[in-house]
């Protein structure tokens, strides 16, 4: 085996940006996000059967309807408090 010098000696130059780092500061653009996006829209005194696309609700929802139509909708949420802030601080922060 040889010392340790030789084989530093031996070595083909090379540069940092030759190492196989899939992100550093030293690239040019940061890697591909594949998080999905999340829309959360909270109503206030509307109830599930109050949108047109649950139920056919009174209120004329189009543009919502639409948006639930090409997407992932989550119906089961249930109220922390039967106060307004403290059911939407329960449901951003996930605690209750």
């Amino acid at each position: 085996m040889l010392p340790c010098s030789h084989k530093i000696k031996s070595c083909p130059s090379f540069t940092i940006h030759d190492l196989p780092i899939p992100y550093s500061p030293f690239t040019t653009s940061p890697p591909a996000m594949t998080k999905p996006n999340i829309v959360l829209i909270v109503a206030d005194d509307m109830g599930y059967g109050d949108f047109g696309v649950f139920n056919d609700g009174p209120a004329r929802t189009p543009t919502l309807d639409h948006l639930v139509d090409e997407s992932l909708c989550l119906t089961q949420h249930y109220s922390g408090s039967p106060v307004c802030s403290p059911a939407r601080a329960a449901l951003l922060t996930g605690r209750y």
